[in-house]
């Protein structure tokens, strides 16, 4: 490839320099934001497989020492009506980690780790006064917001392999079967559910000025779907409300399997907030 200068004191372009194809280009930003979101995004991932890890270890003692199963039904109803897992059993290792790990653990510490990512996109970037020097690059805006999808999803994957390996290692020395694919089962339904509130924090990281806002309101709708999900299990009024709800799709993977109707709507619908994103950044006249 020819050097673009055709001068060194020069600012002429040589008019023999071919600029890398747009999919290059795009990789080469996915790239970037992977690696700068690497050491991060390993942190997410040990921290939530240290609790997966300790789950595992502490399911011998409590499977031993109490009946689970009796406890949980003997809870009051209103509490009940949080548990997503309640209606199964918790005597067996993959009930008891969809109780503790995936009905709340993962599914609220997930979807923060990509939030806070969409958020920072574009607001962030705009608030430090970097996203002029971003745009000065030969690419378009709507590759920015491909980019930072492709790379929660690639973010995403690591963070949940890391979580994987130290929930499953740990089962080889306890008697509990958790099986690869089980465990599989309960990784891969997160991943859909976390991108959608993801792609929902880059339509407003697309529309507001401040990441903070692009985070708080995805937050508050995930801790609002939780809530309706609840409700609507509890009290006949919010019956209505909690088909509305992803907690009410997600189920207990790890006992059940993937709901893949759930997973490929989820997924749509996360493609398109992304395309929503994209052509609002198209429109967005940035602040310097």
């Amino acid at each position: 490839m020819s050097n673009p200068m055709s001068n060194p004191m020069s600012n002429q372009i040589d008019p023999g320099y071919q600029l890398p194809g747009i999919g290059s280009r795009i990789a080469a930003l996915v790239r970037q934001l992977f690696v700068s979101q690497l050491r991060t995004t390993l942190t997410w991932g040990a921290v939530l497989g240290a609790l997966g890890t300790l789950y595992v270890l502490l399911f011998p003692a409590m499977n031993e020492n109490m009946n689970m199963d009796e406890y949980l039904q003997n809870l009051p109803e209103e509490l009940k009506a949080f548990i997503p897992s309640i209606s199964g059993s918790i005597d067996t290792l993959p009930g008891w980690l969809d109780l503790e790990m995936f009905s709340l653990i993962a599914p609220f510490s997930l979807p923060f780790f990509v939030i806070i990512m969409g958020a920072r996109a574009i607001a962030g970037r705009e608030e430090n006064g970097r996203i002029d020097l971003l745009l000065s690059n030969p690419i378009p805006r709507w590759s920015l917001v491909l980019a930072t999808l492709v790379n929660m999803t690639l973010a995403l994957s690591v963070a949940l392999a890391v979580i994987g390996a130290f929930t499953w290692l740990p089962t080889l020395l306890i008697e509990g079967e958790l099986g690869v694919g089980q465990l599989l089962n309960g990784l891969v339904s997160l991943i859909p559910f976390s991108l959608f509130f993801g792609a929902l924090a880059l339509v407003l990281s697309s529309i507001v000025r401040r990441s903070s806002t692009a985070i708080a309101l995805p937050g508050v709708l995930l801790v609002a779907m939780y809530v309706a999900n609840g409700l609507g299990s509890y009290n006949e009024s919010f019956e209505l409300v909690q088909p509305l709800s992803l907690f009410h799709y997600l189920g207990t993977p790890l006992q059940d399997g993937v709901t893949w109707g759930f997973f490929g709507v989820t997924l749509l619908l996360a493609l398109g907030l992304t395309a929503l994103a994209a052509v609002l950044f198209e429109r967005r006249e940035i602040h310097t």
